[in-house]
């Protein structure tokens, strides 16, 4: 087949029928161009056109082959790997044959005298009258080195099983670095107008396929001291190099319920989907972190509190003037409570080594995060995690005194 015409093709098999995947004329027909085989010409746009485009059980099935080019033809007919004269058209370019069941058939067509294409197939696909027909998105990952992620609809209708091959666009080629002066590590996100985002781990230096559109860029270096950037790329524009700097440091001091400094918090601030780089708070509960961020729109600043704490992570959004130190201040309530001895069972049985994570959202108010005369409350979340012992107790585990829920995940054995 002529290689500057298509792209990758994968199958997938459903467990469902499949209608409405092919293109359709005024008249009903499906067809298909230049469908696979071999001794395919450059420029190959012969076609399979099938009546009814989309057959259910029952249906008789005509397929006629529609040849473009000089030459006397003569057409030699498989089906499911059957030769077949049922002929319907003098010259034996229409064949026919009746479908009684819901399954797929292969259909296929050698030409001789043709100066053009001399092989080509599909498949069609035979649906059960009784199904109902549902719209799907499929999305399609292939080897980061052949095609970018890239999503299709198909119509399905239960009843059986289809084969369905995909056609995969190789996009284009992104020849890409991150750069701080040198090239340096970064996480990197890629996200298509329309289409699936996905993500790459670079040492400095990547190559990916990207989708013929524009994408937005992330740029998270694994340095700490340079912060996040998101770029815009656009096909045949670039650009190729994305560099990363310092960005703006912004600092500020996070204070537990008792207005004490609180160490070994995280703080991190995200604008529009762009993150800061993650501070980590000192023993006076300062901290600085690097951000790229416009001044205009609002910032999500989100503190995890060290894990032995029983404090919640605090998230709180509004228009913060980052010129500002940045002020978190955990409310005094709710206090914290000692789980420690708390039995995990299972039918009264002791459930020793059971990994138990304790969740939930706080009611009211459960901190805030100020800059300047900008204030505003956080929500509460909790996470917490802790193992039980050998005896079927949790050890010591600090949370909120809150309505809380718990996960168990019993050990193996």
């Amino acid at each position: 087949m002529n290689q500057n015409l298509i792209g990758l093709v994968f199958g997938l098999v459903f467990g469902l029928g499949l209608a409405g995947c092919a293109g359709s004329d005024a008249n009903n027909k499906a067809s298909v161009t230049d469908a696979g085989g071999n001794g395919d010409a450059i420029g190959c746009s012969n076609a399979l056109i099938f009546d009814p485009a989309f057959p259910v059980a029952g249906d008789h099935i005509k397929v006629t082959a529609q040849v473009f080019g000089p030459g006397v033809l003569d057409y030699a007919w498989q089906v499911d790997g059957v030769s077949t004269t049922a002929y319907e058209a003098a010259n034996h370019s229409a064949i026919g044959f009746d479908a009684p069941t819901a399954v797929s058939h292969l259909v296929s067509v050698q030409i001789s005298g043709a100066s053009g294409c001399s092989f080509f197939e599909q498949t069609i696909d035979v649906l059960s009258p009784n199904g109902t027909l549902v719209m799907y998105r499929v999305r399609l990952t292939p080897p980061a080195e052949l095609a970018p992620p890239q999503e299709t609809l198909i119509q399905v209708r239960g009843g059986q099983s289809i084969d369905r091959s995909f056609v995969v666009d190789p996009g284009a080629v992104l020849a890409g670095s991150v750069t701080a002066g040198t090239p340096v590590p970064a996480y990197v996100k890629l996200t298509p107008v329309l289409g699936p985002a996905f993500d790459l781990v670079t040492t400095g230096a990547f190559t990916t396929h990207l989708q013929l559109q524009a994408h937005t860029v992330l740029v998270i270096p694994q340095d700490n001291t340079l912060a996040p950037r998101m770029f815009t790329w656009m096909p045949g524009m670039g650009p190729n190099t994305f560099p990363v700097d310092a960005g703006t440091p912004v600092g500020g001091t996070v204070l537990d319920r008792g207005g004490a400094p609180l160490a070994n918090a995280q703080v991190q601030l995200e604008q529009l989907g762009v993150p800061s780089t993650i501070a980590t708070t000192a023993a006076n509960g300062t901290f600085t972190a690097h951000t790229t961020f416009d001044p205009t729109d609002p910032i999500t600043v989100t503190i995890t509190a060290p894990a032995a704490s029983g404090l919640p992570r605090l998230t709180a959004t509004a228009a913060f003037d980052l010129t500002k130190s940045v002020q978190v201040s955990y409310a005094a309530s709710p206090a914290s409570c000692d789980l420690a001895g708390t039995p995990i069972t299972r039918a009264t049985a002791p459930q020793p080594n059971a990994v138990v994570t304790i969740v939930g959202a706080l009611a009211g108010t459960a901190g805030t995060v100020t800059t300047g005369p900008i204030s505003a409350n956080a929500t509460g979340m909790v996470h917490v995690t802790a193992t039980a012992t050998g005896g079927g107790v949790l050890p010591t585990t600090l949370v909120p005194r809150a309505s809380l829920s718990a996960v168990i995940e019993v050990a193996a054995g």
